[in-house]
């Protein structure tokens, strides 16, 4: 499925299939994007890279960035499951959505994959753009795309989830999950249309998550 990313104060929005992106060159194609802002204000753009418009996913992440959300840099090939910087020893499978957050000193990359099943793992680097390394499987998730959540007192969350959205606390060390905290089926595709992509967000002290809707076959927005 190709995703046009349009920015609108700061948010990431679904539109129409088969579209170029605004914000990159022709012939990029991105899904599944988590967008950032670090502490140097510049935004981030992590996603998955589709091959061509009829093949999705690839082997490999580029990292878009921008400081005036005009002009747009591309870093290519920040992590990968195959070929160059291949960083995952245990797969060359196609990599899925990912995120990216700030913590404990480092950037930590939540990735996602089919091994066997679909999995989430998590690299590290110095840099937002990385190059991320030492590649691991992040204990107690058993879906794919994840996405990371901060809250006020300092306690992270992971949602994650295809068909049907799950949210769990993160332990202390951000590798592994607390499965006594696991709600599943927070959102369902029968009963929310539930596709993929949920990100759990806070403002004024009210949580919202916003995810890939599947209501209108052939069409992916964002509620």
């Amino acid at each position: 499925m190709k995703i046009q990313l349009w920015l609108f104060f700061g948010m990431v929005f679904y539109t129409s299939l088969y579209s170029l992106n605004p914000v990159i060159r022709p012939g990029v194609y991105l899904a599944d994007p988590a967008a950032r802002v670090f502490n140097d204000g510049k935004m981030y753009i992590f996603s998955a890279k589709d091959i061509k418009p009829d093949i999705m996913c690839s082997e490999s992440y580029d990292v878009l960035s921008s400081s005036d959300l005009i002009n747009w840099q591309v870093a290519e090939n920040v992590f990968a499951s195959k070929g160059t910087n291949d960083q995952i020893e245990y797969t060359d499978n196609l990599l899925y959505g990912p995120d990216c957050v700030f913590k404990n000193g480092q950037y930590l990359l939540y990735y996602s994959h089919q091994n066997g099943g679909s999995d989430v793992g998590l690299a590290v680097g110095n840099k937002p753009v990385g190059p991320f390394k030492y590649a691991q499987i992040l204990k107690g998730v058993n879906q794919m795309l994840p996405s990371i959540f901060t809250d006020d007192d300092g306690q992270s969350y992971i949602t994650y989830g295809f068909f049907s959205l799950h949210v769990a606390k993160l332990k202390p060390s951000m590798t592994e999950i607390d499965t006594s905290t696991i709600l599943s089926s927070l959102l369902t595709e029968e009963e929310h249309h539930f596709h993929e992509g949920g990100q759990l967000f806070k403002r004024q002290g009210i949580y919202y998550i916003v995810y890939t809707q599947i209501s209108k076959r052939g069409m992916a927005t964002a509620l």
